[in-house]
């Protein structure tokens, strides 16, 4: 059944409408349907019935109406419905759910809830679907002096939620979309200044500044005319901006909310070299609604294909907020393998900040947990040079307003529901633009001889940059004699993806165009094992100075054979990549080409050592050795100079150091995995690292130095515990640790001992594991090495915890941060101020828990880690919770929140929403508790994690029976305590059956309700838990004769 009073006063059932008498019986149904199971007195029914001039025998009339309404609720519902009759007035005993008004607010205060957490999306939907219940004006068809006033109330609130949709429509950058409804909202509310605040935002943000402005002015004329005022602040500031072209305003407010970072954006730059394609744009970038929008470029080398992509991804900008991503899949760059799906999601995955032990080995649950991500956001992800379906099909979103864009040299004939665009060459017309671009607007050509020139080029984007960069140098050559000397260029690649005859005199030309020192660095840079490089990288392969290096590569730019990358670096499209390996193959003797990797090894590795030594000054090291010091490397003095180079870096050291594992430099194969060990660490680059350690060892295994051997099985064993693969852990720990022992180190001893103790901690040996860190801390002593010391003692704290030992946990955590205070390890201590914390608010020392939390994020906000930060938000939050703080804890989890978001971890982010959904919950707020528990859910359910499904399964139930649904609070419960036995969750199986001990209350039945309590009390005795207090008095208050008295 539905009550509608959005509209004219009606009630459905089964489908039909159904008859509810006459006018004054409707109004007194519409009365109390504003405040169902309220008692609303007689008098004040017959004051709106009669506006405040009641007949001479009113009550008897009021009570006719009554005994008509209470007689066509019968007929349409039976006795699903009461209208009771009490003392002072009467009552309708009606769902609050099943009338559109409360369905109406309901769902506004869903979407205000949302919106506090910058969840616009979410909400901008609910708030649609909240305006979708009017049907007409309210209360239609009824009168009255307090019916139009109460219409009047209602249709400001409906005004209201409009304005807030707006709003969040706004944040989410759909400018053009709200331009013509606002319009139709202004002829409503001409002089509404918040809906003219909102055209004029949404016309600047589509583009039309001149429109806005002028909307201004007539608003201001307006109100002067009219009011004999001016425009209020709002609109004059934002009138200021628009003038002054602030960019801030094409930002997001969302984007800059404390805790957030900005858009994730990872396409290579922009270049002015694009030209035509319009039809093909709007193909690629046309509305496609709530779906994922496949779009797949297909075509030969050289035509074009990235440049469009990349073109259409930058134009769609503004209709995907959440991102721009790019990933070069390699399906046909010859000096690296095409990526296989598992690792091209992996990467994906990373570029959206999902931290590395969340992504999942097997494929199917990284593809799941890829599409689940997806399925949060508005994005485009262009995946450039697509082998074949096996390795794009898991890259595909299944739900999401994604814009999914493919380039590939084949054809992809079987990817359901994509749009296929086969990329032609250019148009004659298009073609010559671009010549006339590159070469420059203010040469005079004859224009013949350009479209010979273009014909020649076979009209292919990448041979007319080449060749008409030939005439934007200092001293061109005239365009005749290049047009004759393309004409007769033999040049030919030859091979599986060669590139077309008619791209290959175009590489020829520019080649030949070079200096000879120039061809040589071009060379040079095609012998690079590493997808990009930067100035100094360029150097040291070219052997030069960087001032050489720098004129080189300028003079590659400027004959288009280099482009620009992310980071200021540089590299190759893969077809000149393939032409400048065949030219150094060719030109240089193979023992010039190995000096030249060589000489960029040692450049990794030496500032990767420098790096390593500033970002991580207490680190244990091996000694490294560079043969060739380079000439150039950048200035590492900070912390944050060595985190943004190796941030830059990190990749093309790792892609150096495999190929020095494959050939003759082994040793300097292990050394730049070990440089590079810390950095991947902190991190989190666990799948890269793990791959590298793997070569690593087998390096130092070749070499038989047992040193190298002992340090590479630790690096590996940790990074593999870290990823969650417990089974390699600890035989490589143990190896380590039986070398050093034979060594006499025991500094390396100790690590070793340590490490074993953190394997045994993660299998929940925490007994083992003790013992480990005691011989670890006394080996760590022996070698006078304090932060080792206190990293044991850190981790004894955490063993002693999980035995029960709680004073011994809290002792050995004092004692490691003092001394890591001592050593002046600031990530020691912060992490240690954490773990203090949590362990002050079990013990119910809740201001020591968050001035330790407090502390801790400072640190972390000094010295890096985004998840480090949202988590100390989230501990935070739930100390304010537990103090009754609401405000200050949804604060709190909203920071959390945020950077979760940001940083792609799903599992926090479904534990927080649950969090702050208990925080609601806690101020009765229901339906904003019920918004917070059911997107938790759906979360938990997108990932496959049970337990957060458990927690927020019972967040829901707690709302129905908070909410007085007890018969759906009793299925909810039954099902996550199934589920929490499944998973062996104890804590939460106890507090479930506290909520099924509460509703049974509720029911009637403190029989079975101390039943509840009492196992839910069983266990939290047995996890020595404080709530188990609270069961105990709940089960005291619940004895036989307290049971007569409420039964």
């Amino acid at each position: 059944m539905e009550f509608r009073v959005l509209g004219p006063i009606e009630l459905w059932s089964a489908g039909q409408q159904r008859d509810l008498g006459p006018t004054r019986a409707r109004c007194v149904l519409a009365t109390l349907l504003l405040t169902p199971r309220t008692i609303v007195p007689a008098d004040a029914l017959i004051d709106r019935l009669w506006d405040m001039r009641p007949p001479p025998k009113a009550r008897e009339s009021l009570s006719v109406y009554i005994a008509r309404l209470r007689g066509s609720l019968r007929q349409a519902l039976g006795d699903s419905v009461r209208l009771a009759g009490r003392a002072s007035g009467y009552m309708l005993d009606v769902d609050p759910e099943t009338v559109d008004l409360h369905q109406f607010r309901r769902l506004r205060r869903q979407a205000d809830a949302l919106t506090a957490s910058g969840d616009y999306d979410h909400a901008a939907l609910l708030l649609r679907e909240a305006d979708r219940l009017w049907h007409g004006q309210a209360l239609a068809g009824i009168r009255g002096d307090w019916v139009a006033r109460m219409r009047d109330s209602l249709e400001e609130e409906r005004r209201a939620a409009i304005g807030m949709r707006i709003e969040c429509e706004l944040e989410l950058g759909r400018h053009a979309d709200l331009v013509g409804e606002l319009r139709h909202l202004l002829a409503q509310y001409p002089l509404d200044e918040t809906f003219i605040a909102h055209q004029m935002a949404a016309l600047y943000g589509s583009g039309r500044p001149g429109e806005a402005l002028s909307l201004y002015r007539d608003t201001r004329s307006r109100l002067i005319d009219e009011q004999g005022t001016e425009p209020g602040a709002t609109l004059s500031e934002l009138h200021q901006r628009i003038l002054r072209r602030d960019p801030q305003l094409a930002v997001r407010l969302a984007e800059r909310h404390p805790g957030r970072v900005s858009r994730p954006d990872t396409l290579p730059p922009e270049t002015v070299e694009f030209v035509g394609r319009s039809e093909e744009l709007g193909l690629l970038i046309r509305e496609h609604g709530d779906t994922p929008w496949v779009s797949v470029i297909e075509g030969m080398p050289g035509v074009g294909k990235t440049a469009l992509a990349i073109q259409a991804a930058r134009l769609a900008a503004g209709q995907y907020p959440d991102g721009m991503f790019y990933l070069n899949l390699h399906a046909h760059d010859p000096a690296h393998p095409s990526l296989d799906a598992a690792e091209a999601l992996h990467r994906l995955l990373r570029m959206l900040t999902v931290p590395s032990t969340q992504i999942p080995d097997p494929i199917g649950e990284r593809a799941a947990l890829w599409r689940a991500q997806l399925s949060r956001r508005r994005a485009v992800v262009v995946l450039d040079d697509a082998a074949g379906h096996d390795q794009i099909r898991p890259l595909l979103p299944m739900a999401g307003r994604c814009l999914i864009l493919i380039t590939t040299r084949r054809r992809l004939p079987d990817l359901e529901g994509a749009c296929v665009l086969t990329l032609d060459v250019l148009s004659i017309n298009d073609a010559i633009t671009l010549f006339r671009r590159i070469a420059g607007q203010g040469m005079a050509f004859d224009e013949d001889e350009i479209a010979a020139a273009v014909q020649l080029c076979g009209r292919l984007p990448l041979a007319i940059q080449l060749t008409a960069g030939r005439l934007a140098q200092d001293y061109p050559p005239r365009l005749a004699d290049l047009v004759e000397e393309l004409a007769q260029s033999p040049a030919r690649l030859r091979g599986p993806g060669a590139a077309s005859p008619d791209v290959m005199p175009a590489f020829d030309l520019s080649y030949r165009a070079l200096e000879p020192d120039h061809q040589r660095f071009f060379r040079r840079l095609g012998v690079n094992p590493c997808a990009h490089v930067s100035l100094q990288a360029a150097a040291a392969l070219g052997g030069g100075t960087l001032a050489e290096a720098e004129k080189a590569v300028a003079a590659l730019l400027d004959h288009h054979l280099l482009a620009r990358g992310p980071a200021r670096q540089f590299r190759f499209h893969d077809l000149i990549r393939g032409y400048a390996a065949m030219r150094a193959a060719r030109e240089d003797p193979e023992p010039e080409q190995r000096q030249a990797v060589g000489r960029l090894i040692d450049y990794y590795l030496h500032t990767a050592d420098q790096a390593d030594r500033v970002l991580h000054p207490f680190r244990h090291r091996m000694p490294v050795s560079v043969t060739h010091p380079p000439a150039a490397s950048p200035a590492i003095g900070t912390q944050e100079d060595a985190a943004g180079w190796l941030e830059s870096e990190w990749r093309n050291i790792l892609q150096a150091a495999q190929y020095a594992g494959r050939h003759e430099w082994k040793q300097k194969c292990a050394d730049l995995t070990h440089v590079l060990a810390g950095f991947v660490d902190i991190r989190a680059y666990w799948d890269e690292a793990i791959a590298a350690h793997t070569l690593a060892l087998q390096a130092c295994r070749d070499l038989g130095d047992p040193a190298s051997i002992a340090q590479a099985s630790l690096e590996l064993s940790e990074v593999s515990q870290q990823a969650g693969r417990h089974e390699a852990t600890l035989p490589l720990a143990e190896e380590a640790a039986a070398i050093y022992r034979s060594l006499g180190d025991r500094r390396g001893e100790a690590e070793a001992l340590d490490q074993m103790g953190m394997a045994h901690q993660r299998a929940a040996r925490s007994r083992e594991a003790l013992a480990y860190f005691h011989e670890a801390r006394i080996a760590y002593r022996d070698s006078a090495d304090q932060r080792g010391v206190a990293n044991t003692l850190s981790h004894s704290g955490i063993a002693c915890w999980q035995l029960g030992r709680y004073p011994d946990a809290m002792g050995h955590l004092r004692d490691a941060l003092s001394l890591y205070r001592d050593v002046g390890d600031r990530r020691g201590e912060a992490k240690t101020l954490n773990n203090l914390g949590r362990m002050q608010l079990y013990f119910g020392y809740h201001r020591d828990a968050l001035e330790g939390y407090q502390k801790s994020l400072e640190i972390f906000s000094e010295i890096g880690g985004a998840q480090n930060e949202a988590i100390l938000y989230h501990n935070i939050g739930s100390v304010y919770h537990y103090k009754g703080s609401y405000e200050e804890g949804l604060a709190a989890y909203r920071r959390a929140l945020a950077i979760y978001r940001d940083i792609g971890d799903l599992p926090d982010e479904a534990d927080v929403l649950n969090d702050i959904g208990a925080i609601y919950q806690s101020a009765e707020c229901y339906d904003e508790a019920l918004i917070y528990h059911e997107k938790a859910r759906s979360i938990a359910e997108d990932i496959g994690n049970l337990s957060h499904q458990v927690t927020a399964l019972r967040g829901i139930a707690d709302v129905r029976r908070g909410s007085g649904r007890y018969s759906e609070a009793f299925d909810l419960y039954h099902t996550a305590l199934r589920l929490a036995r499944e998973i062996g969750d104890p804590y939460e199986e106890a507090k479930i059956l506290e909520g099924i001990g509460e509703t049974t209350v509720k029911s009637q039945r403190p029989d079975a309700a101390r039943i509840a309590f009492r196992q839910a009390l069983d266990i939290f005795e047995r996890l020595g838990v404080p709530e188990a207090e609270s069961a105990r008095i709940r089960i005291e208050t619940l004895d036989p004769a307290f049971g007569r008295r409420t039964s």
